[in-house]
């Protein structure tokens, strides 16, 4: 996770280039503020009737594509992402949101726990990252 967390944040500075089309940059620019609106209105109505401190929300869900996600089996078109609210002594609410497959390109590199059918989706040009857990990176000097 951390490695395509730094990915990202390299093509979000534009260290690595990747060309995006004048749709998808509309689009980038609306998703941190409707992920603000569904964070704002998903806090409220737990708090109203649980109260602050009793609600527990993780600030990856905060984004409107944060958390884990997968294709829509049912609809081809659109990907599912799961969010999670704690619940103190109650246990967890489970929300799972879909969305248009073009969200996700928010991010350059997308995380999944089971890359085989983001691979087998014509949609998505996959580059395969092998794991580099406990492996020593050089950088050219």
């Amino acid at each position: 996770m951390l490695l395509i967390s730094v990915l990202n944040h390299l093509v979000q500075d534009q260290i690595i280039k990747i060309k995006r089309n004048l749709c998808q940059n509309v689009i980038n620019t609306f998703i941190p503020v409707l992920g603000d609106y569904l964070d704002r209105a998903s806090t409220h109505f737990f708090e109203e009737r649980l109260g602050h401190e009793d609600y527990i929300y993780n600030g990856e869900f905060k984004l409107l594509v944060g958390g884990p996600k997968w294709l829509d089996r049912e609809n081809s078109e659109m990907v599912c992402i799961r969010k999670y609210v704690g619940i103190k002594d109650k246990g967890d609410f489970l929300l799972v949101i879909s969305h248009p497959k073009c969200v996700l390109d928010y991010y350059d590199v997308v995380h999944s726990h089971n890359p085989r059918q983001w691979t087998n989706d014509p949609y998505y040009v996959i580059i395969s990252v092998k794991s580099l857990q406990n492996r020593e990176i050089k950088c050219p000097s």
